[in-house]
């Protein structure tokens, strides 16, 4: 499995708990981003409090306080366009349940880039807001259920 960089818009002080969490839930190592450290195969790492993720061409992780463009720092869109720029078709990214618009221009982005984007279906989102802005401007090559998503990034899927 290749690196899965996570950005979830969330309270100050609970990227250590989610790691945890998420590390407890899927047993891959999972760690809060630290600037310019290398990726491994497996791991996942989450976007740190109030900090953009993003990735290199050298697969290491760009933690940035560059100034805020929007309403979300850590930001689905500032993620998508590192991606887009460093791996193009090589990435695979995701848009899941959320309000707002964040990571649809970004998305877009990297579909431009041969980067491939799945959203979650209206039916399984609990807020409709983040994918259905990602598939309306060009952001997803498909929209899927939650659980088939897993199978779509290992390439497992039909779709």
């Amino acid at each position: 499995m290749p690196p899965v960089l996570i950005v979830q818009h969330m309270a100050r002080g609970f990227a250590e708990g989610f790691a945890r969490w998420i590390s407890e839930a899927t047993g891959h190592p999972t760690t809060v981003a630290v600037d310019r450290s290398p990726t491994a195969r497996g791991a996942v790492y989450i976007a740190a409090d109030d900090r953009y993720l993003g990735i290199d061409a050298s697969l290491r992780l760009v933690v940035s306080d560059a100034p805020q463009v929007g309403l979300f720092r850590p930001s689905g869109n500032y993620l998508f366009e590192s991606m887009a720029r460093s791996l193009g078709p090589r990435a695979r990214g995701v848009v899941l349940t959320g309000m707002g618009d964040d990571g649809a221009d970004g998305a877009a982005t990297l579909r431009r880039s041969g980067g491939r984007v799945a959203a979650q279906d209206e039916a399984t989102s609990v807020v409709y807001g983040m994918p259905k802005a990602a598939a309306q401007r060009g952001g997803a090559d498909v929209t899927l259920p939650l659980l088939e998503i897993p199978a779509w990034l290992c390439g497992q899927s039909e779709v």
